[in-house]
């Protein structure tokens, strides 16, 4: 039953007239989208058709966390009827969490008051809602980690550990300085809730304070055309992309043939790349070589309507997790029904001190024969979701056909080199 005094900050609207600005940055996050997605929805239709006895309320328990726990819905299947103050992961789904009981499929335990707990030590006093402080909404403190690692961590009823992104980053060198030291902490808000100092509410005498951007971009994007600044997300996400990675091409010219090298490295994500749903993702090297001015050699060019899988044969170099079942000789694109999983990421680093052949680097050797080239030209190109999932939800399971076409391919920028002969040295960015 949902208590009295919880009720009147249920509603992400009744924030909105102290806190204008957080709310209208968090109306356009993939939290304020999670459960109106429509590629959720249809996703969420396939699995209450295939999960056989796995728990109806899987997919909810993280994208709809409030209609669940208040029985407005209990497998999801009918949100479409659900009041606008259970979708989604509001206000309240973070700033009235009591306690962690897991770290995986939404473990959180909600206090079930008014009190709206943040990263302030002395709050001000108001008198619409109570406030206190929590370190697991405090972004100077690890904790407050464990807040998002709850829901992005999910793990099947098979045991299998499909998402890792708050286990991969406590294995990290990031999650390593974070517990460990304070002082350099290296969290899940200090990449994905970037602060700046102003006034955090419209109370009488409300000081400056460092207030958080609640945008929360990562790499999953809303497709709905008339969602809230749909296309300052994707720059947002763009401008994460664009630092995460880093990548070196290098040319040789031999006899009678080119040796092309390139290496991608995760400099900065703070997780694995890609993570979270990565047998989702779809990430890939387009790569060109010239010979005056001539194109000589292409791999892995995918048109903007074409899925990756279908030009998988072209392919010169791609990142993303497949999934197997045991009973099943193809991979599987339900999650749920999984028995394994097949890693194909760059880890984050672990130390300082690692080299650029550890786990968190890959390189490939292209040869392309005949004389020296003029030119080279490489970019990783990223789809949050592969197309052939999305048409596959179309055809089965109603997602509306014109959102297909809404996916972006996003260029990672760091990425994105050009070697020529008469300007560059052997490798771009320059080595020693």
């Amino acid at each position: 039953m949902l208590q009295a005094e919880l009720e009147r900050v249920l509603d992400p609207e009744t924030c909105r007239g102290c806190h204008e600005a957080t709310t209208h940055e968090w109306e356009g996050s993939m939290h304020a989208y999670a459960s109106i997605d429509p590629v959720f929805r249809a996703m969420n239709r396939k699995y209450q058709a295939t999960r056989g006895d796995a728990d109806p309320s899987f997919c909810i328990q993280c994208h709809a966390p409030l209609a669940l726990r208040y029985e407005k819905s209990i497998d999801g299947l009918n949100l479409h009827d659900v009041a606008d103050e259970y979708q989604g992961v509001t206000c309240v789904s973070c700033h009235n969490v009591d306690s962690i009981t897991r770290l995986h499929n939404n473990g959180i335990v909600l206090r079930g008051d008014d009190t709206m707990l943040g990263a302030l030590e002395n709050p001000l006093a108001n008198d619409f809602h109570s406030q206190d402080y929590s370190t697991l909404t405090d972004r100077s403190q690890s904790d407050s980690s464990m807040s998002c690692g709850s829901c992005h961590d999910i793990v099947n009823h098979k045991d299998l550990h499909l998402e890792r992104t708050y286990a991969e980053w406590q294995e990290s060198l990031y999650g390593t300085i974070s517990t460990e030291n304070t002082q350099g902490l290296l969290n899940c808000g200090s990449c994905h809730m970037r602060g700046r100092n102003e006034v955090v509410s419209a109370m009488p005498k409300s000081p400056i304070r460092r207030r958080h951007d609640h945008s929360m971009p990562g790499i999953d994007v809303a497709l709905l055309e008339g969602f809230p600044r749909r296309e300052e997300q994707r720059e947002q996400i763009q401008r994460l992309l664009n630092t995460s990675l880093g990548a070196h091409l290098c040319v040789d010219a031999r006899a009678g043939f080119n040796e092309i090298s390139v290496t991608l490295e995760n400099i900065a994500a703070g997780h694995d790349f890609p993570s979270g749903a990565t047998f989702d993702r779809r990430i890939w090297l387009e790569i060109e070589a010239y010979r005056n001015n001539t194109l000589v050699f292409t791999k892995g060019q995918v048109a903007s309507n074409q899925s990756f899988e279908s030009q998988r044969e072209n392919s010169a170099w791609h990142l993303h997790a497949t999934l197997q079942e045991e009973e099943e000789e193809e991979d599987t694109h339900s999650f749920w029904s999984a028995d394994s999983i097949r890693e194909n990421s760059l880890e984050a680093p672990k130390s300082t001190a690692e080299s650029v052949d550890g786990a968190h680097a890959q390189e490939r050797l292209f040869v392309v024969p005949g004389g020296p080239l003029d030119r080279v030209e490489m970019r990783f190109k990223l789809r949050p979701i592969g197309l052939e999932i999305l048409r596959e939800l179309s055809e089965d399971y109603d997602l509306d056909e014109r959102l297909i076409a809404e996916m972006p391919t996003f260029t990672l920028g760091s990425t994105e080199l050009s070697w020529k002969s008469e300007t560059d040295r052997r490798c771009i960015p320059t080595t020693p």
